[in-house]
């Protein structure tokens, strides 16, 4: 059984604090929700990828 670390479980920031504030991100401005997508989008399909790599490979 592997150990659970907590760096790996708690939330990091994707963006810094100047660009988006942490309490903004459950209603962020207009302009940056776009970003948010894309940018949210691209770290899920990394992520799939390498779970599918991990266990179905």
């Amino acid at each position: 059984m592997s150990k659970i670390v907590w760096s790996d479980v708690f939330f990091q920031s994707s963006y810094a604090l100047s660009v988006i504030k942490p309490l903004d991100y459950y209603y962020p401005p207009k302009e940056l929700l776009e970003q948010m997508i894309e940018k949210g989008t691209v770290q899920s399909v990394k992520y799939t990828l390498a779970l599918r790599d991990k266990y179905c490979r």
